[in-house]
């Protein structure tokens, strides 16, 4: 039984190996914040839904710094102008836009990794904690901490 019980315990960690692996790569593209194929910057003459995923695939990987300035000038646009075309696109302001994309990008770290509410809160652009808290409790009407409770319980 000696052979055979080697045989059985290298199949079993060959697929442990496999089993580990997908799952990796399954977290892995859970909690990228920026997974789109957008292109970049040529925003000028693509279509609305273009436009959108651009613009939303710059503000994800940007999060932590963004500005209207910032973005507007990565696109070659005023910044007035910018402001406009979010408000077209996503009937929302820049900040708005801003929040909620934080909102969101801190919602799915909350749920999915071990990360302190200390280190969500600068991955996701507020230097302030107590700003954090705020923010989040305002577009959510929990705190993170009770969030991250309520999605793990639920």
């Amino acid at each position: 039984a000696g052979e055979d019980g080697y045989f059985v315990d290298y199949e079993l960690s060959l697929a442990c190996a496999g089993f580990l692996t997908e799952l990796s790569r399954h977290y892995h593209d859970r909690v990228r914040l920026d997974s789109s194929r957008f292109p970049s910057s040529n925003v000028h003459y693509a279509n609305p839904m273009t436009r959108t995923g651009m613009i939303m695939n710059y503000l994800v990987a940007n999060i932590q710094d963004v500005t209207l300035g910032k973005m507007a000038t990565h696109f070659g646009y005023q910044p007035k102008y910018l402001s406009r075309l979010i408000r077209q696109l996503f009937d929302q302001t820049f900040s708005q836009l801003k929040t909620e994309t934080r909102v969101s990008i801190s919602k799915s770290l909350l749920e999915l990794t071990t990360k302190s509410i200390e280190e969500i809160s600068e991955i996701v652009g507020y230097p302030s904690v107590s700003n954090y808290y705020r923010a989040f409790k305002m577009a959510t009407g929990l705190t993170p901490s009770e969030y991250r409770k309520m999605r793990r319980e639920g």
